[in-house]
């Protein structure tokens, strides 16, 4: 061995130039081959109960394979040198097998072989392990030099962690500023459009923004270094349910960060129903994603996706700064005033003036849903209600007032309550929208609305029911061929002078067990890219094609996310409410 002062000193001057931990693990291993004639050289670090390779030089891909990572309770040198904190000495092949069995069939290009410990402030951090390719005894002198090399080699180690430390607070800070930088103005829409670019430009190789819209969720923003197209193309398309399965519903659902390892974008490719783009989205490959809900006080409004390019995970570290960046931009989507808007607007109609919960029929199951245009800062004018009523009838009403605003919420309030209140009071549905006209006619004549009311008996399945203009209600069966309740058309409501006989009539049907009736406002089927015939003709279909092991909100919500995906987008806001008729009522 050269000399002992001679080698320290140099493994010190190798070691003071590099300011990583990767640099450090360079410099390391080529001056343990350069001035110590090393034939094999490895840096261990403790990651919680394990000790993994970090750097290697000459290792055999057999040992790396088997031993990496080594737990620390394995019979190992390497877990012995951790636990004792004292280097090990191992002049020959022979002593190394007898000590450690597990190593006796290993190959290996050394025949001796120095351990040393990696000592932090409280603990043994690593082990350094050295091979020599002759047998060798090693007297006190190389002991003290060989300690003296892994006590250089600790203090870069933890002089490397400290600048590391230091420039990734650097760049955590700056990160946040510009994500801060990208509030401001009232577009919320433009707001999560630049906090995903600002991350993947900076942070991550993607980034997207998904937010709830009553029952769907939409990605409104996403940004990619790998697949920059594609994450243009998915923006406010593809809606997904928010009882869906998929880890973004799950993280909203539950309002906890779910991670997804080595993301597959063929698990996520039926949810695109574009033929156009289904292929490229199943070869969508990541190396980890982390999925951050956003907040809105306690409650969960989006969520922010982060996911790093194939064969690279994310460390605790970048997760904490995921979350860091996922509060920063829920405030500021949160503050811009359109968004304010529009979430107040929401929240009061799903709070105030819609239903708590679909009502509790033996033998039926009840779904619904409401999923507002969000293009318009303001909601409008649909709404749904179910009640039983007194005779242990069902009534189930879906209705839609011209306009949005606070006008059209006002009146859709004072419709929706008096509707029930007629119905309770035991008119028919006829009566029931003959007055609801009178009463538009009386208090608001610039006002109209469409509104289709049905009574069903759920005993026997006979359905009552009445339309003022509104789209027809639909009856399906699984496999079965669906049918329409259409009937000559009525005025909406408002368009009769009170003083003149009312159109309103009533019609009957019956809802057989195993069949399901849809009622729904005209956004659900018809729009500025869609002409109400098709629109029809696609919900119909679908409805067919529903399962009957499927909960009735969850088809409910599955039809509105399939018939939004159809246009690429609400153009309207949506209602629709579903009863399916189980069996016989006892």
């Amino acid at each position: 061995m050269p000399s002992r002062l001679a080698v320290v000193r140099a493994v010190a001057a190798a070691l003071g130039t590099a300011r990583t931990e990767h640099e450090v693990g360079e410099a390391l291993l080529n001056a343990l081959a350069e001035h110590l004639g090393a034939v094999t050289a490895s840096i261990w670090l403790v990651e919680g109960d394990d000790l993994v390779l970090v750097r290697s030089r000459n290792a055999d891909p057999e040992t790396i394979a088997q031993f990496a990572p080594t737990h620390l309770s394995d019979d190992l040198p390497g877990p012995e040198v951790v636990h004792t904190g004292e280097a090990l000495f191992v002049s020959s092949r022979p002593e190394l097998n007898r000590r450690w069995p597990l190593l006796a069939d290993i190959a290996s290009a050394s025949n001796a072989l120095v351990l040393l410990p990696l000592a932090g402030p409280d603990a043994v951090i690593g082990v350094i392990s050295v091979g020599f390719d002759d047998a060798r005894e090693f007297d006190e002198q190389d002991r003290v030099a060989f300690l003296a090399i892994a006590d250089q080699c600790a203090i870069a180690l933890d002089r490397a962690r400290l600048y590391e430390a230091t420039r990734a607070d650097a760049a955590a800070n700056e990160l946040l500023a510009r994500v801060s930088e990208a509030g401001g103005g009232s577009d919320w829409r433009h707001i999560a459009r630049r906090i995903s670019e600002v991350c993947t430009e900076q942070f991550v190789d993607s980034c997207s923004i998904t937010v709830r819209e009553g029952v769907l969720l939409r990605r409104v923003a996403a940004s990619s270094r790998s697949y920059p197209e594609l994450s243009a193309d998915v923006v406010d398309r593809f809606p997904i349910p928010v009882s869906s399965p998929l880890p973004t519903a799950t993280a909203i659902r539950t309002g906890r960060p779910v991670r997804i390892p080595a993301p597959d974008g063929s698990e996520a490719a039926g949810v695109v129903r574009a033929a156009e783009l289904r292929g490229r989205v199943a070869q969508v490959r990541f190396g980890d994603s982390w999925l951050i809900p956003l907040y809105d006080g306690p409650d969960t409004f989006g969520v922010m996706g982060f996911a790093t390019p194939v064969d690279e995970a994310m460390s605790p570290e970048m997760v904490e700064l995921a979350e860091r960046v996922a509060e920063r931009a829920s405030a500021l989507i949160r503050s811009a005033s359109e968004f304010a808007r529009h979430r107040a607007a929401v929240d009061a109609l799903y709070h105030v003036l819609l239903p708590a919960e679909v009502p509790d029929v033996p033998g039926w199951e009840v779904g619904a849903c409401y999923v507002p245009f969000t293009a318009s800062p303001t909601v409008g004018g649909d709404w749904w209600d179910g009640l039983v009523l007194p005779d242990g009838r069902l009534a189930l009403t879906v209705g839609d007032v011209a306009g949005h605003g606070v006008p059209a919420v006002a009146v859709m309030g004072q419709l929706r309550n008096t509707l029930r209140s007629h119905l309770v009071a035991g008119l028919d549905p006829a009566e029931t929208l003959a007055e609801l006209s009178s009463l538009l006619d009386w208090t608001d004549r610039d006002a109209h609305a469409t509104a289709v009311a049905v009574v069903a008996d759920p005993a026997t399945g006979e359905l009552v029911w009445a339309s003022a203009g509104h789209p027809p209600p639909l009856v399906s069966s699984p496999g079965g061929n669906p049918r329409w309740l259409d009937v000559p058309a009525a005025a909406p409501l408002g368009a009769v002078p009170r003083d003149r006989p009312h159109p309103y009539r009533n019609y009957s049907d019956h809802l057989a067990p195993g069949e399901t009736l849809h009622l729904y406002s005209d956004g659900l089927v018809e729009g500025r890219r869609r002409d109400i015939d098709t629109g029809l003709e696609l919900l119909a279909a679908a409805a067919s094609r529903a399962r009957t092991d499927t909960a009735t909100q969850v088809h409910c919500e599955g039809l509105v996310a399939e018939l939004v995906h159809a246009v690429e987008g609400v153009e309207d806001d949506v209602c629709l409410v579903i009863a399916h008729r189980l069996g016989a009522w006892t």
